[in-house]
């Protein structure tokens, strides 16, 4: 049995979106969302028992055995008429992931396949079929915590101004940007401009999934990951689904997603770059555009401005100026500084960035 990774390589980049897609496949073994195995290994280091072990995932993750209660993606929603859950038993979870276990409780591999063939069986899957492992484990640096273990990587990316637009419109513009600090800025720009070559650097076997492909050309996409992963290709892989029942995207997306879109178009944002802005991510990420064939938009150079703040740097920095808040603004001159720092850091070799599925 294989363990496979999921996360993306930036900011709204439709990983659980993907993940939905894998919902009921019969040969993949998942949790209903993410799994941040870092923290999970943290707070399991002294214990010596598998019941420990699973009590433990169990109150951390309740959520997953009673989706009334994950409001944040919306599991209390599903279904056609948004008005559908659904439930896991606690008990028969425990009592598979004990048996499943055994006595292995220091073997991170063997914790992991256990919580997932134990959550599968007691979803009422066959778990006899399953051929592999599916972790959303969504950040990159979450990966630190099991990088010795055998995997392979599955990383979903979008076109990257469509990208932080998204971010900063459904986490800053949304909520006035009451909770939109300069280390939230500066780490999904960085994961925006970096992400992807940070995976690279890990070496493992890495396949790059576009959002925008995902929607228009998603039996193409998914026979190829299957073909890839040797799995059967299910008609499951095209609807976007939770424990089988429609998903209609997390509450941040202020919409309806209303599964796969043949039609979809990423959405930008405008008034939240200035020109030079757009030149210099477009500049830094050349064969990143060039490789997964994302739009060029600059029609200008603007060299001559490359050490000017963002707009958005200059928005955090106008917000928390008119708050008062002098620890803000003192980390928004703070991360400018390290962005610019970056700034001759090079983009990889077109041939050093994985073929798109």
């Amino acid at each position: 049995m294989k363990l496979i990774i999921i996360l993306a390589s930036m900011s709204r980049a439709g990983i659980d979106f993907f993940q939905s897609l894998l919902d009921k496949h019969s040969q993949i073994s998942q949790l209903p969302g993410k799994f941040f195995v870092d923290e999970f290994f943290l707070s399991i280091k002294n214990f010596e028992s598998a019941e420990k072990i699973g009590e433990k995932f169990i109150n951390d993750h309740k959520e997953y055995f009673n989706s009334e209660i994950n409001l944040r993606e919306r599991h209390n929603e599903l279904g056609d008429n948004k008005n559908e859950s659904f439930y896991v038993s606690e008990r028969e979870f425990l009592k598979n992931f004990i048996q499943l276990l055994g006595k292995d409780t220091k073997n991170k591999k063997k914790i992991i396949f256990s919580i997932h063939l134990a959550y599968s069986k007691a979803s009422g899957e066959d778990i006899s079929k399953k051929k592999i492992i599916v972790i959303n484990i969504h950040h990159l640096h979450r990966i630190n915590s099991i990088k010795d273990l055998e995997f392979e990587i599955l990383c979903t990316t979008r076109d990257p101004i469509a990208s932080f637009s998204s971010y900063v419109k459904h986490w800053g513009v949304k909520n006035n940007f009451s909770d939109f600090n300069p280390w939230k800025f500066y780490y999904h720009l960085n994961r925006c401009l970096y992400g992807l070559a940070k995976l690279i650097m890990l070496n493992k076997k890495t396949m790059v999934i576009k959002l925008e492909d995902l929607h228009r050309s998603n039996k193409l996409v998914m026979k190829n990951i299957c073909k890839n992963l040797n799995l059967n290709h299910e008609e499951t892989l095209s609807f976007s689904t939770y424990h089988g029942k429609k998903w209609w995207g997390d509450f941040i997306s202020l919409k309806d997603l209303n599964g796969v879109n043949p039609k979809f178009q990423n959405k930008i944002s405008p008034e939240l770059f200035f020109k030079k802005d757009i030149f210099f991510i477009e500049r830094k990420l050349k064969n990143f555009y060039q490789k997964y064939d994302y739009p060029i938009r600059s029609d200008k150079n603007y060299s001559f401005f490359m050490f000017l703040p963002f707009k958005f740097e200059l928005i955090l920095l106008f917000k928390n100026i008119i708050k008062l808040n002098f620890k803000n603004i003192f980390f928004c001159i703070y991360f400018y500084l390290l962005r610019i720092l970056k700034i001759f850091k090079k983009d990889l070799d077109l041939s050093s960035y994985p073929n798109k599925m």
